[in-house]
């Protein structure tokens, strides 16, 4: 007489499948988490990046166009400093710049999170 042979899995074979999908369910979360870090540092470095070309932009409005630095802080508490001087034309330059100067600006901001942001830009003025 031939015997019935059970056709389901072993207990091992069950354990094996729980294993295996534990560490890819593992990866997967650990991908998601990195990525959700990723993009809130992201976020973070755009919003600096944003509040940064504003306070550039208002050089020259708001606050003066003269050599010298300006200290603040942005709307997250992050102090910045921008440091303005003044650009003297090269020497045996013969182009006259007129009554207009020109400026370089440079906006320091330290981060945070430890990373610092500059920018520069030029700006002409009285």
């Amino acid at each position: 007489m031939k015997r019935k042979r059970n056709s389901g899995f072993t207990l091992i074979e069950v354990l094996i499948a729980f294993a295996i999908l534990a560490l890819v369910l593992g990866v997967v979360f650990r991908t998601l988490s990195t990525g959700l870090s990723h993009e809130r540092t992201a976020g973070l470095v755009t919003a600096r990046v944003l509040e940064a070309r504003s306070i550039l932009e208002r050089l020259g409005a708001d606050l003066a166009l003269e050599e010298g630095t300006i200290e603040g802080r942005l709307a997250t508490g992050e102090p910045w400093t921008l440091t303005v001087s003044l650009l003297e034309p090269a020497a045996g330059d013969e182009i006259d710049p007129g009554p207009l100067s020109a400026y370089l600006a440079e906006l320091s901001i330290d981060g945070d999170d430890g990373r610092t942001l500059r920018l520069q830009t030029l700006k002409l003025g009285p």
